[in-house]
Protein backbone atom coordinates (compact mmCIF):
# COMPACT_ATOMS: atom_id res chain seq x y z
CA UNK A 1 0.00 0.00 0.00
CA UNK A 2 1.61 3.31 -1.00
CA UNK A 3 0.31 5.79 1.74
CA UNK A 4 1.60 8.92 -0.34
CA UNK A 5 -1.82 8.66 -1.97
CA UNK A 6 -3.53 11.07 -1.00
CA UNK A 7 -6.96 9.45 -1.55
CA UNK A 8 -6.31 6.94 1.02
CA UNK A 9 -5.50 9.45 3.85
CA UNK A 10 -8.03 12.67 3.14
CA UNK A 11 -10.92 11.52 4.90
CA UNK A 12 -9.79 9.56 8.09
CA UNK A 13 -7.76 13.02 8.48
CA UNK A 14 -10.37 15.31 7.95
CA UNK A 15 -12.09 13.15 10.69
CA UNK A 16 -9.30 13.60 13.26
CA UNK A 17 -9.24 17.03 13.03
CA UNK A 18 -12.61 17.19 13.23
CA UNK A 19 -12.64 15.15 16.29
CA UNK A 20 -10.02 17.35 18.10
CA UNK A 21 -11.69 20.71 17.30
CA UNK A 22 -12.16 22.93 20.47
CA UNK A 23 -15.46 23.84 21.72
CA UNK A 24 -16.46 27.10 20.39
CA UNK A 25 -15.69 29.86 22.63
CA UNK A 26 -14.62 33.61 23.04
CA UNK A 27 -12.50 34.94 20.36
CA UNK A 28 -9.05 35.32 21.04
CA UNK A 29 -8.27 38.35 22.63
CA UNK A 30 -12.25 39.00 23.47
CA UNK A 31 -12.69 38.95 27.19
CA UNK A 32 -15.67 36.74 28.22
CA UNK A 33 -17.49 38.90 30.22
CA UNK A 34 -17.69 41.57 26.84
CA UNK A 35 -18.81 38.18 25.08
CA UNK A 36 -21.64 37.66 28.56
CA UNK A 37 -22.15 40.87 27.17
CA UNK A 38 -23.35 40.50 23.72
CA UNK A 39 -25.14 37.28 24.63
CA UNK A 40 -27.55 39.35 26.96
CA UNK A 41 -27.89 42.49 23.88
CA UNK A 42 -28.69 39.34 21.64
CA UNK A 43 -31.03 37.66 23.91
CA UNK A 44 -32.96 40.98 24.39
CA UNK A 45 -32.96 42.12 20.63
CA UNK A 46 -34.52 38.75 20.30
CA UNK A 47 -37.28 39.03 22.76
CA UNK A 48 -37.95 42.33 21.83
CA UNK A 49 -38.10 41.65 18.05
CA UNK A 50 -40.73 38.29 18.56
CA UNK A 51 -42.52 40.92 20.76
CA UNK A 52 -42.70 43.40 18.21
CA UNK A 53 -43.64 40.91 15.72
CA UNK A 54 -46.25 39.24 17.59
CA UNK A 55 -47.99 42.55 17.99
CA UNK A 56 -47.50 43.52 14.52
CA UNK A 57 -49.04 39.99 13.10
CA UNK A 58 -51.60 39.62 15.97
CA UNK A 59 -52.64 43.58 16.27
CA UNK A 60 -52.17 43.81 19.89
CA UNK A 61 -50.96 47.55 20.57
CA UNK A 62 -49.21 46.42 24.10
CA UNK A 63 -46.83 44.33 22.19
CA UNK A 64 -44.10 46.13 19.77
CA UNK A 65 -41.11 48.18 20.22
CA UNK A 66 -40.51 50.63 23.58
CA UNK A 67 -41.87 53.92 22.02
CA UNK A 68 -45.08 51.73 20.43
CA UNK A 69 -46.01 50.11 23.88
CA UNK A 70 -45.38 53.53 25.23
CA UNK A 71 -43.07 52.74 28.07
CA UNK A 72 -41.55 55.64 30.11
CA UNK A 73 -38.79 54.27 31.52
CA UNK A 74 -36.22 51.00 30.70
CA UNK A 75 -37.66 48.92 33.75
CA UNK A 76 -41.08 49.55 32.96
CA UNK A 77 -40.40 48.37 28.98
CA UNK A 78 -38.58 45.29 30.75
CA UNK A 79 -41.64 44.44 32.65
CA UNK A 80 -43.60 44.31 29.68
CA UNK A 81 -41.16 41.84 28.39
CA UNK A 82 -41.37 39.82 31.19
CA UNK A 83 -45.51 40.44 31.83
CA UNK A 84 -45.85 38.57 28.38
CA UNK A 85 -43.83 35.49 28.74
CA UNK A 86 -41.15 37.04 26.38
CA UNK A 87 -38.44 37.70 28.71
CA UNK A 88 -37.70 34.57 31.55
CA UNK A 89 -34.47 36.22 33.42
CA UNK A 90 -33.48 39.53 35.14
CA UNK A 91 -32.53 42.12 33.16
CA UNK A 92 -28.93 43.33 33.99
CA UNK A 93 -29.38 47.17 35.59
CA UNK A 94 -26.68 48.35 33.67
CA UNK A 95 -28.76 47.79 30.16
CA UNK A 96 -30.54 51.34 28.73
CA UNK A 97 -33.26 51.48 26.16
CA UNK A 98 -33.46 53.34 23.46
CA UNK A 99 -36.81 55.19 22.81
CA UNK A 100 -37.11 53.04 19.27
CA UNK A 101 -40.22 52.64 17.43
CA UNK A 102 -41.70 50.28 14.54
CA UNK A 103 -41.16 53.25 12.20
CA UNK A 104 -37.17 53.99 12.70
CA UNK A 105 -34.82 52.73 10.68
CA UNK A 106 -33.06 48.98 11.56
CA UNK A 107 -29.63 50.94 12.32
CA UNK A 108 -30.98 52.66 15.24
CA UNK A 109 -29.82 51.34 18.42
CA UNK A 110 -31.76 49.49 20.68
CA UNK A 111 -30.17 48.78 23.79
CA UNK A 112 -26.42 49.19 25.31
CA UNK A 113 -24.48 48.90 28.15
CA UNK A 114 -22.06 51.12 29.18
CA UNK A 115 -19.05 50.63 31.04
CA UNK A 116 -17.52 52.52 33.83
CA UNK A 117 -14.93 53.38 31.19
CA UNK A 118 -17.04 55.58 28.99
CA UNK A 119 -17.25 53.17 26.33
CA UNK A 120 -20.63 51.23 25.27
CA UNK A 121 -22.19 47.76 23.33
CA UNK A 122 -25.08 48.39 21.63
CA UNK A 123 -27.24 46.03 19.79
CA UNK A 124 -29.41 48.21 17.06
CA UNK A 125 -33.09 47.33 15.81
CA UNK A 126 -31.57 44.90 13.16
CA UNK A 127 -29.71 43.21 15.37
CA UNK A 128 -26.34 44.01 14.91
CA UNK A 129 -24.18 44.06 17.93
CA UNK A 130 -21.64 46.61 18.47
CA UNK A 131 -21.41 48.90 15.12
CA UNK A 132 -21.83 52.72 14.93
CA UNK A 133 -25.79 52.69 15.36
CA UNK A 134 -28.35 56.23 15.05
CA UNK A 135 -30.41 57.44 18.42
CA UNK A 136 -33.58 57.33 18.00
CA UNK A 137 -35.12 60.63 16.00
CA UNK A 138 -37.70 61.11 19.08
CA UNK A 139 -36.75 62.79 23.00
CA UNK A 140 -35.80 61.04 25.06
CA UNK A 141 -33.70 59.30 22.67
CA UNK A 142 -32.73 56.75 25.63
CA UNK A 143 -35.42 56.10 27.99
CA UNK A 144 -34.53 56.82 31.96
Amino acid sequence: MDVRQPGIWTLPLILFLAACKPEAGPSPGTPASLESERSVLTSLHSATENMALDGFQFGKAGLGWPHDVGAATGAAYFAVLRENNYLPDAVPASITVANVAEVDPLDTALFKIRHIDGSEVTVRKDGVVDQPATNPPRNPAWLP
